[in-house]
C-alpha cells in the first residue's frame, strides 16, 4: 500500500512540475562544439526525463540478462523440489492406503 501511495505521489509531483514548467515559458540556449542549440525549457525537461527513463530501461535490461543464468537455475531447482515433494506425498498416500485394508480385516 505504501508503494502505491509513493508511486502516486511521484506521478503527481512529476505532473505538477511539468505543469509549472509549461506555465513559465523560457528558452534554453546551449553552445556545444561550436553549434548553438536552442529549445524551450519544456522540451529540455522532456528530453532530460526521456534520457533518464531510457538509461533506467537499459540498466534494467542489462541486469535481467546478467542475472538470467541464476534465475533459470533457481526455476529448475524449484521444479525439481516440487516434483520431489509430489512424489513423497504420493508415496505416503499409497503407503497409507495399503495399510488401511489390513486394519479392516
Amino acid at each position: 500500500m505504501i508503494r502505491i501511495l509513493f508511486y502516486v505521489l511521484v506521478v503527481l509531483a512529476l505532473g505538477a512540475g511539468f505543469a509549472w514548467l509549461a506555465d513559465r515559458p523560457g528558452e534554453l540556449s546551449l553552445i556545444w562544439q561550436g553549434q548553438r542549440i536552442e529549445m524551450s525549457l519544456m522540451v529540455a525537461a522532456t528530453l532530460l526525463a526521456s534520457l533518464i527513463a531510457a538509461i533506467l530501461i537499459v540498466v534494467w535490461f542489462i541486469r535481467v540478462v546478467w542475472l538470467s543464468p541464476h534465475s533459470i537455475s533457481r526455476y529448475f531447482r524449484a521444479c525439481k523440489r516440487d516434483r520431489g515433494y509430489q512424489a513423497l506425498s504420493t508415496g505416503l498416500i499409497a503407503a497409507g492406503m495399503a495399510i488401511v485394508p489390513l486394519r479392516a480385516r
